[in-house]
């Protein structure tokens, strides 16, 4: 078995996780407030200022949300929220964080997986490893058979750029392979 390492996050995943933290705050109250909560000389301050006009096209939900995938049993159980990637797992399981999770809703049939992503161009989200295995987990989690999901690129010049798919029950199974 192989047995989890913890590192100390870059300044790039601390900065990602900086920013689902601003989202979150500025979804559950106001975007001032959350940007009060940011110091001034944050280097994701910039970037979180210019996603405050976009804010209305992020979608609400649950913010770094960890799962584990058990390969063996092709099952999958949320590990809980805001948990620093301290992953509890089996042998058998593989664990992850995903930036944002939302249920369905009244404009959205199903439920949907966010990535975020700076500048770096990622492999498209229909075919994205990563996005797809919480998806997968989502799917495990809740017994739907298809997953909607989307990069949102968030460029450190402002606005966001939006990567979506559906993956259905065969992607799913391709993942799970």
């Amino acid at each position: 078995a192989m047995h989890a390492v913890w590192t100390e996050p870059s300044e790039d995943q601390r900065a990602g996780t900086e920013r689902h933290r601003f989202l979150q705050r500025a979804h559950q109250n106001c975007p001032a407030e959350a940007l009060e909560a940011i110091p001034e000389d944050a280097p994701w301050r910039t970037q979180c200022e210019a996603l405050v006009e976009h804010l209305e096209d992020i979608p609400a939900g649950e913010y770094e949300l960890a799962f584990a995938y058990d390969v063996g049993r092709d099952t999958a159980r949320p590990l809980g929220a805001w948990i620093d990637r301290a992953y509890s797992v089996e042998p058998s399981e593989v664990s992850g964080t995903a930036d944002l999770i939302c249920a369905p809703s009244a404009s959205r049939d199903r439920w949907l997986v966010v990535d975020f992503k700076g500048d770096e161009e990622v492999p498209a989200s229909a075919k994205n490893l990563q996005l797809g295995m919480y998806a997968l987990c989502v799917a495990r989690v809740h017994g739907a058979d298809a997953i909607d999901v989307a990069i949102a690129y968030l460029p450190r010049g402002g606005g966001i750029r939006w990567d979506r798919a559906t993956l259905g029950a065969f992607e799913l199974a391709a993942v799970a392979d």
